[in-house]
């Protein structure tokens, strides 16, 4: 199965690189791109094919201009950003609406449309994002834990007692839905989360009678 997604996967990115031509931006017009600090800070950029940008992080917003130089993508903003600076140049290889991948220790996803404040739909998909490259951990009742490593290639491994399973995870709107290739005891093959809400490595919360925790890596 994991062979197939990332094969998928390769795919994907490699008919958006098609899509975009030989612009590596191309996916990003009129999309938004949300990083995701390990402190839980959200940082929202917003491209347009003329060059500009809008950018927005907690109390701090700016318009800006962008170009790709050398390879990179450099960022350039009006309003210097708290902590950078006028001036930044991050990774600029295309990417796909819905694609989550890390860069310096930031979870990144590109989402459809303008999101420069919270709603629905990115509640989720920063929800995903704060979980690929890590290992959520649920607790039932009696002790039995479950264990869900989620990789940036839509897949994740599940764990529990004398159960395992391979599986995919995807945005739906306001929802986050998982598929279990071996079905969950007492669950089944599919679940969505209509509530589920982007965490920090360490964070504990409630999810009906279990106790969830957020762990680094993959354990």
């Amino acid at each position: 199965m994991r062979s197939i997604v990332l094969a998928v996967s390769f795919l994907a990115v490699a008919a958006g690189a098609a899509f975009a031509g030989d612009d590596p931006m191309g996916t990003r017009y009129g999309n938004t791109t949300l990083a995701l600090d390990p402190d839980g800070t959200v940082t929202r950029l917003y491209y347009r094919a003329d060059h500009t940008l809008l950018a927005k992080r907690a109390d701090w917003q700016s318009d800006g201009s962008w170009d790709v130089e050398d390879g990179k993508l450099c960022l350039h903003y009006k309003i210097a950003r708290p902590g950078v600076g006028d001036s930044e140049c991050v990774s600029s290889e295309p990417h796909a609406v819905g694609d989550v991948w890390i860069h310096h220790g930031r979870n990144i996803t590109l989402v459809a449309g303008l999101h420069m404040t919270d709603d629905p739909d990115t509640t989720a998909a920063l929800a995903a994002a704060s979980r690929v490259g890590n290992t959520v951990v649920a607790s039932d009742p009696d002790g039995t834990q479950t264990r869900l490593y989620w990789r940036p290639d839509h897949s994740f491994v599940a764990r529990r007692p004398n159960w395992q399973s391979e599986g995919t995870w995807r945005i739906d709107g306001s929802k986050l839905c998982l598929h279990y290739d071996v079905a969950r005891p007492g669950m089944g093959t599919d679940e969505c989360m209509t509530t589920a809400k982007p965490q920090k490595v360490g964070d504990v919360w409630g999810m009906a009678d279990r106790k969830v925790t957020l762990v680094a890596g993959e354990q």
